[in-house]
């Protein structure tokens, strides 16, 4: 089954998602993610609670550069149809030079902040378009 991420909204550099297993999704499951760089990620989620955890990591990538990449999200209830999302992520691009991590770890910073920004927009419209009038 094949997602085009397009659609939602948001400048993700993720752009397509195939997914390699079947559902429900489970630890184990498996699925392909596309990257706007031409980056394929081949993932494996490594722990999956419906509606408060999920996490993957990526087994293999299409290019080198990426080493290793791992992400977890956990939604915590907070009581009054609200939560909260804690979002970790980790990555290894193998052999970076220092001076090139210098570089671009601020360009990762500001990516990362822009993005979160815009997902945060696009889970309190969703949560307000639902929410009882």
């Amino acid at each position: 089954m094949t997602y085009s991420c397009d659609k939602v909204g948001l400048d993700f550099p993720i752009t397509r998602v195939d997914w390699t297993s079947g559902f429900p999704l489970e630890v184990g499951s498996t699925r392909n993610v596309h990257v706007r760089a031409g980056l394929v990620g081949y993932e494996e989620f490594i722990a999956y609670e419906h509606g408060s955890r999920m996490a993957f990591r990526f087994n293999e990538a299409s290019k080198r550069g990426v080493r290793a990449f791992a992400e977890d999200y956990r939604v915590s209830g907070l009581g009054a149809a609200r939560c909260s999302i804690e979002w970790t992520m980790a990555m290894d691009t193998g052999s970076t030079p220092k001076l090139v991590a210098t570089l671009t770890d601020p360009l990762m910073r500001f990516g990362l902040h822009h993005m979160l920004g815009r997902f945060a927009t696009l889970l309190e419209s969703d949560y307000a378009a639902t929410e009882p009038r």
